[in-house]
């Protein structure tokens, strides 16, 4: 249908999200004795953790949806993964949990 292989790209949305609009606030409570309660340093300073944080929580969801994006059929026309449950799986399987943690420095900058 038209939405067919849109879940990973959600998911990773979604963690974005989560990642953002859930500690910015808290950020900017606990830098507040430092930096001031409501200064431009504040904001901004606690803007780049929450991204951070955005970041680290969405790079697996990342991860998975381009290895989705971009498989390819073998000889038989076989994809290698089959959704999202089935690639996380045999990543954790063949590569191990860091994996999906590859490439996580830039993706931070980005």
């Amino acid at each position: 249908g038209f939405f067919s292989g849109a879940t990973p790209t959600i998911l990773r949305g979604l963690a974005i999200n989560i990642g953002m609009l859930t500690t910015y606030s808290s950020y900017k409570s606990m830098m507040a004795p430092y930096l001031g309660s409501d200064t431009q340093s504040n904001r901004f300073f606690c803007g780049a953790l929450s991204g951070w944080t955005a970041a680290t929580l969405s790079l697996p969801f990342d991860f998975v949806k381009t290895r989705l994006q971009k498989q390819r059929p073998d000889a038989s026309g076989k994809y290698p993964y089959s959704g999202v449950a089935d690639c996380i799986g045999k990543v954790m399987a063949a590569e191990g949990p860091f994996a999906f943690y590859k490439g996580y420095g830039t993706f931070c900058i980005r």
